[in-house]
């Protein structure tokens, strides 16, 4: 009847757009909403319900774009993580340059990953390290290994298995080089009786083996048993003879 088309339909009806009982838009006007709380929750910026509600409203009205409104979030995470500004500038994500840290703080501290984002303030700190000379402050990124070591440092990890055991395996080995426990030397070598006793080498006196000593054992041994006289061939001859 008003001869109005889609675009002018839209920006007509954006001023009725209300936000559920949970605080979202619904239809077309929440698709828009997603997006943009996503991006954003993936570049580490955070926004007001206020900006969300005037962004989807512009956007749904066609007086704003979400290209636009994404533009903007990555400007603002390339001033908040400064370190990884080309990066950023080049459409890597935030939550992509995190992802290592991420894993590595939910693995050392034994908690859920999808419960730690890019506003956990430990991750953050990491992100937008910056070193000092006094005057000036430079954004540097902080290498994993040392992010690793200030985890370690945290009250949170002792209260992990993995601190438990790692303090445990370091005391262990504190006491053993002071020689206060034996060092584990592993299982003892399985033998049989025939092997501890028997030789086989004919130079080498044993229990059983073959032996160059003059014993019966010996003798014996090496197939040349001694000749036993008889006792009747050492007792005196008593006996009479004829003459």
């Amino acid at each position: 009847m008003t001869n109005m088309n889609d675009s002018q339909v839209n920006g007509y009806l954006s001023k009725y757009l209300e936000l559920s009982q949970q605080g979202h838009f619904a239809g077309y006007a929440g698709q828009v909403e997603l997006g943009i709380r996503e991006y954003a929750r993936d570049m580490g910026v955070p926004l007001t319900d206020d900006y969300v509600k005037n962004a989807v409203t512009g956007i749904v009205a066609g007086t704003d774009t979400l290209q636009a409104r994404r533009a903007y979030i990555q400007t603002t995470a390339e001033t908040s993580f400064p370190a990884y500004a080309d990066l950023i500038k080049e459409g890597v994500t935030v939550g992509q340059i995190a992802a290592p840290y991420l894993a590595t703080q939910a693995k050392l501290w034994e908690v859920d990953p999808n419960k730690i984002d890019l506003f956990d303030p430990t991750l953050r700190s990491a992100l937008t390290n910056v070193t000092s000379d006094g005057k000036t402050d430079t954004p540097q990124q902080v290498p994993l290994y040392q992010f690793e070591k200030t985890l370690r440092q945290d009250p949170r990890w002792l209260q992990t298995n993995n601190a438990r055991e790692s303090i445990m395996s370091t005391s262990k080995k504190v006491l053993s080089d002071m020689g206060l426990i034996g060092t584990d030397l592993g299982s003892a070598p399985q033998t049989g009786p025939n092997q501890v006793t028997a030789n086989s080498r004919a130079d080498f006196g044993g229990l059983s083996g073959s032996t160059q000593f003059p014993t019966l054992q010996g003798q014996q041994a090496a197939g040349t048993a001694p000749t036993l006289t008889s006792a009747t061939s050492l007792a005196p001859d008593t006996s009479f003879k004829a003459s």
